[in-house]
């Protein structure tokens, strides 16, 4: 019920417990970095994540000695927020979907550039995984609307977090993409706001990655019931089964490997690593991707990958050298 008998409504709470599976299990990050780029890529088994993230304002900090502001100016900042973004004002005038701006709104001119310095450095994520190619940046609401405020230079959350981001990629000299997420109570009223629309009309944010809760926890698997035995056969063998009669005429990978019976074969964690062994060592089939995902390892050696005879018998040998078969 809660303590004192109040239920938390805080997002800060209610993202920290749904995502708790991220903290000590690989396949949770794996699955919900997957669902997030849709795609099949090799995300390996090193896929950092942090929650209520303030990236701009450590990586600032950790520059030395000064002013913020001074450090900012020194990194070219607002040259890139310029260069990058100077027509994000005409963009939100055009868009259908806000209210009128305030002369500083968004503004590419250095008369405004404190009020821009100081969104950036204030600005949080909620929600961040990073991949070798993706920087993915999760925006999470529970009972409350997305942020706007029209004394910020940058107004709307989520095209501020998605600057931030896209600045501090360049600041660090890498070449992740951008990818932003929401998740809130609802994906139907979601959709209807107009931060979510404009993101999603400028193609900044795909339809996909508006999420709910409980889409989260099922991506995660989060909630379930631990099952073991022979209820763990049965929900394997089930799930097995509807993948490959699903996926039998599938010839893209991340189609195969994204289908949720699979995604959930995946959530059910390190028990089920004999199960899909030994499925493996029967029949051939794309069981690489959940093996790497659930265990953390990949024993493929580099020049196997694309082998499938030489993959299947590398994860066999490693199955039989734990145990597991």
């Amino acid at each position: 019920m809660g303590i004192l008998g109040i239920e938390n409504r805080t997002e800060n709470w209610r993202t920290a417990s749904v995502l708790s599976p991220l903290v000590e299990k690989p396949s949770a990050r794996v699955s919900l970095a997957s669902r997030l780029v849709g795609s099949a890529e090799r995300l390996g088994d090193d896929i950092e994540f942090e929650l209520f993230w303030r990236g701009m304002r450590d990586y600032i900090k950790n520059l030395g000695e000064g002013r913020y502001r001074d450090r900012m100016d020194q990194k070219g900042i607002f040259e890139y927020y310029v260069r990058c973004f100077g027509d994000l004002r005409e963009k939100i005038e055009r868009f259908y979907g806000f209210r009128g701006l305030d002369p500083h709104n968004y503004v590419a001119d250095n008369e405004y550039k404190n009020k821009l310095y100081s969104n950036l450095l204030h600005t949080e994520v909620d929600i961040v995984l990073q991949t070798s190619q993706h920087l993915c940046i999760g925006e999470a609401k529970c009972g409350q609307s997305l942020g706007t405020n029209s004394k910020h230079a940058l107004v709307h959350q989520l095209v501020r977090q998605y600057v931030m981001a896209k600045i501090l990629v360049k600041l660090r000299g890498g070449n992740e993409k951008v990818v932003p997420f929401v998740v809130g109570d609802c994906r139907d009223k979601l959709f209807k706001t107009s931060q979510v629309d404009f993101m999603i009309e400028m193609g900044y944010l795909s339809d996909e990655n508006v999420l709910s809760w409980k889409d989260l926890k099922e991506i995660l698997g989060a909630g379930k019931t631990n099952l073991c035995g022979q209820d763990l056969q049965r929900r394997f063998n089930d799930l097995a089964e509807k993948w490959k009669s699903e996926t039998a005429h599938q010839s893209m990978m991340s189609n195969i490997v994204l289908h949720r019976s699979y995604q959930e074969i995946i959530g059910l964690g390190h028990d089920v690593l004999p199960l899909i062994l030994k499925n493996l060592s029967i029949e051939p089939n794309h069981w690489f991707w959940a093996l790497r995902a659930i265990s953390g390892e990949d024993p493929v050696a580099a020049s196997d990958i694309g082998r499938f005879d030489a993959m299947r018998n590398a994860w066999l040998k490693w199955g039989r050298n734990r145990g597991l078969m």
